[in-house]
């Protein structure tokens, strides 16, 4: 096994997550890009029931909530797709220091948990 690859085994996990990570940054964009209004509908369906009792007859109050979660599923959209690339990135460059094996897996598995 040449070096380069046994040094990348010792942070298969955190490969694995950070690519899985990367993964969901891209199925929510794809979700988002071609669902958009199917998602936002299906919001606004979910809060009709409290339309009386929660949002006072107002159905401005729901238009401003979907608009809203949708802004927060861009940012989760943009954010896994970013902390998986720097992952990725910081532990190839973590995969070739010269430090322990178990050091390697702990910050591998840090790097993409932690955030």
């Amino acid at each position: 096994m040449s070096y380069l690859l046994k040094n990348l085994m010792s942070v298969k996990w955190g490969i694995t997550l950070a690519v899985l990570t990367n993964l969901l940054g891209f199925v929510l964009g794809a979700a988002m890009g071609g669902a958009e209004a199917q998602i936002k509908d299906a919001w606004t369906a979910a809060a009709q029931p409290g339309l009386m009792t929660i949002y006072q007859n107002d159905p401005q109050k729901i238009s401003a909530i979907v608009e809203s979660s949708w802004k927060m599923l861009q940012r989760a959209h943009m954010h896994a797709a970013a902390v998986g690339t720097a992952a990725l990135v910081l532990i190839a460059i973590l995969a070739q220091l010269n430090i322990s094996d178990l050091s390697k897996k702990v910050f591998s598995l840090c790097l993409v948990l932690v955030d």
